[in-house]
């Protein structure tokens, strides 16, 4: 199975809970599974939504693609539509099976909205929130 992971940073660049979380998840999955990972980074050297690739240091069978999104110009926007474009080109090229999604935050939001006219299956874990739950009797 093809897998596309979509989280807003990943190891070594980002090593928060929700990054290592994704990457001991996708170290795992790619033991049996094509594993991509969509993800940012950001570099005001290299041209804004610029795409490259490169593979995981510590599992070389995963494939990071990493988008360039400076946060100083683009800090407080939901929808990138660049990025957007980019995103459907890669899953054109890649045509994973899932998309299982980790965290949108300083990626755009529409990602979501692209995977659905494919007809791509979605996965969102949430992260970082908090849950509240009462009893009733």
């Amino acid at each position: 199975m093809k897998i596309m992971k979509i989280i807003h940073g990943y190891p070594p660049a980002y090593n928060a809970g929700s990054e290592v979380y994704t990457q001991t998840l996708c170290h795992e999955l790619a033991s049996s599974h094509e594993v991509h990972v969509f993800t940012r980074e950001e570099n005001p050297f290299l041209p804004d939504y610029s795409l490259r690739s490169e593979q995981d240091i510590s599992k070389p069978t995963i494939t990071k693609h990493i988008i360039n999104l400076p946060l100083l110009r683009q800090r407080y926007r939901y929808r990138h539509g660049q990025m957007d474009h980019t995103f459907e080109g890669l899953l054109q090229t890649i045509n994973p099976d899932i998309i299982h999604v980790g965290h949108l935050n300083h990626l755009s939001t529409s990602l979501v909205e692209i995977a659905k006219n494919y007809s791509i299956p979605i996965v969102f874990t949430l992260h970082d929130g908090t849950v509240k739950l009462t009893h009733r009797d």
